[in-house]
Parts: structure tokens; C-alpha cells; sequence
């Protein structure tokens, strides 16, 4: 068989067109970790603009099968987040997209992956006190009731078949974020509240003692990057979320201090990781505070 050389020191990112693949390739084409990095998704020569020669433009549509990827040394899987609201999550046809791409990427000598998976694969499970810890369970069926729950129980399932051949794929299970470039119609707590404020300048809280745990579009690229850029001869599964959970009620309050506030009695709804194995990793940890985040965040905003 003939072998097939990848190009060191290089990345493809899929999914770079979203709102934190958007994020990371800005923070790609400030910084030089990488000597060639390739941007895909399905419509990136029409959304991106980057300033570095060492970066390529690749439009790719995983809901096809006769798509190709470059040869590159590492893969970051950032497609296929949450749907929008108002819609219905459609894109059963990702599971059989990150399994081919998986496969067309080691069989190309790929070294290493990382796949951005959710929180919501937790549904059903019981949250701690501390958080939902990732070690102490994984799936190996699917199990949710929602459709982007089931989506990425699939993948994750898919993850492990690929691990057991002895592949190094990185799983990071995303929580909450903040910053900017998220699309408006997305059905994150914050940008509901800033849809809320910017109509009538009051917000409606209906589950003000909910807990997250939000982390910085910013500080969340700069793990990623680290991550996949670290010597490792085995496989992770870590949360990526803020270091400490707040309430929705705080969080509202300090990130639009002139509103109106109404705040509901629905049964409290806490969606938030523990962070013990992100930081066991040790590839960056200067992670931004929720006071820090929440200042950065409204100037990104202009509030």
C-alpha cells in the first residue's frame, strides 16, 4: 500500500463557520500555533475573512458523502451545534458524517482529534452538587429524548468504536459560552435576555436560581488549540465550562444592570459541568472569572 504523508504542524477545522468555530478560526489567524491551517464548512468562502497566507478556505457539506478532507497531522470537529430557536434540530445526518470523516482522516495518517461534543448527552442524569463529572459516566446507548441529546450520544458512541482501534480523539462536552459573534436567533439564556432588553428594556428570568457555568469564546479557543497541540498517548473526555456555576438571576442582573426585571417560579433547571479534568490537563488554565467575563462580554455587546 502506498503511504500517504499528511502535512505536519497542520489543522483542519470543521464546522468554522458557527459561532464558536467562528471564534476559533479568529483566534487561529491571530496567532501562529500552526504552518497550515484549513477552515471548512459548508459556507466559509462566504463568511470568512482571515489575513494569514497559511490559511485555506475549504467549503464541505457533511450532509453528503462524497466529501474529502485535507491531509492534515490534527482534526477539530466543531460542526453541529444546537438548533435554533423557533426550529426543529434536523441534522440527524451528522453521526454518519463525523463517522466518515473520522475514518477518512485516519486512514489518511491522521495523529489526532479533537470532537466537540455537548452537555445535553448528560440528559436525564442526575446532576451533583459539583456538577456533572464526565468520568463517572459515558454512553453506550442512546438514552435522551431530545433529538440533539440523542445526536450527540451517537457521536460520542461513534468516538469510542474509533478509540478502541487505537485512534486519539479528545472529547470535549461544551456547556454554556459567552462572547461575541453568536447568531440572534439562537436559544442561549443570554441571547434571549439580550433580545429581551434591546425590545423594551425589560427581561423576563423564568428560572432566576438555575445555575450555569459560562465560558469565554476566548478562553475556550485557546484551550482548544493547546489541547490538540499536546503530546498525549491517550484519549480525554473533559467538560468544557466555567470554573464556578452562577444563577441566572446574577448573571442577568450584572449583565444588563439597567433593566427591568421580572423574575419567574419555574423548577429550578441547572445545566453545569464540573471542570476537575479540564484543568487536570494543564494546557491553559488562566480562565477568565464570571466578573471578567461578564465585563468583556458587555463591552462586546456595547451595553
Amino acid at each position: 500500500m502506498k503511504s500517504i504523508d499528511v502535512e505536519l504542524n497542520s489543522l483542519a477545522l470543521l464546522g468554522a463557520t458557527g459561532w464558536v468555530g467562528s471564534q476559533v478560526a479568529q483566534f487561529l489567524d491571530e496567532s501562529h500555533f500552526f504552518s497550515k491551517i484549513y477552515l471548512m464548512s459548508r459556507t466559509i468562502e462566504e463568511k470568512q475573512n482571515v489575513s494569514r497566507p497559511q490559511i485555506h478556505l475549504q467549503n464541505i457539506d457533511l450532509s453528503k458523502n462524497d466529501f474529502e478532507i485535507p491531509l492534515t497531522e490534527n482534526l477539530l470537529y466543531l460542526a453541529g451545534g444546537p438548533p435554533h430557536s423557533g426550529g426543529h434540530f434536523q441534522a440527524h445526518w451528522q453521526p454518519k458524517a463525523l463517522e466518515n470523516i473520522l475514518k477518512k482522516f485516519f486512514d489518511s495518517n491522521g495523529k489526532r482529534a479533537i470532537i466537540i461534543s455537548s452537555g445535553a448527552v448528560y440528559e436525564g442524569l442526575k446532576i451533583s452538587a459539583e456538577g456533572y463529572l464526565e468520568s463517572q459516566w459515558a454512553p453506550v446507548e442512546v438514552s435522551a429524548q431530545t433529538p440533539y441529546a440523542q445526536v450527540k450520544q451517537q457521536e460520542e458512541i461513534i468516538v469510542e468504536r474509533f478509540r478502541k482501534r487505537g485512534h486519539i480523539i479528545h472529547v470535549g462536552r461544551l456547556f454554556a459560552c459567552l462572547g461575541p459573534g453568536f447568531s440572534e436567533l439562537s436559544t442561549y439564556a443570554f441571547v434571549d435576555f439580550l433580545r429581551q432588553y434591546k425590545e423594551s428594556g425589560k427581561i423576563q428570568v423564568t428560572s432566576p436560581t438555575s445555575l450555569r457555568s459560562y465560558i469565554h469564546t476566548r478562553d475556550l479557543s485557546e484551550y482548544l488549540i493547546r489541547w490538540i497541540l499536546k503530546p498525549s498517548e491517550k484519549s480525554e473526555t473533559v467538560n468544557l465550562c466555567g470554573l464556578e456555576p452562577v444563577s441566572l438571576k446574577s448573571f442577568a442582573q450584572s449583565l444588563f444592570p439597567k433593566a427591568d426585571f421580572q423574575f419567574g417560579e419555574l423548577p429550578i433547571n441547572d445545566y453545569f459541568g464540573n471542570p476537575k479534568e479540564m484543568l487536570n490537563l494543564n494546557v491553559f488554565n488562566d480562565f477568565m472569572s464570571v466578573e471578567s467575563m461578564i465585563d468583556r462580554l458587555r463591552r462586546e455587546l456595547m451595553l
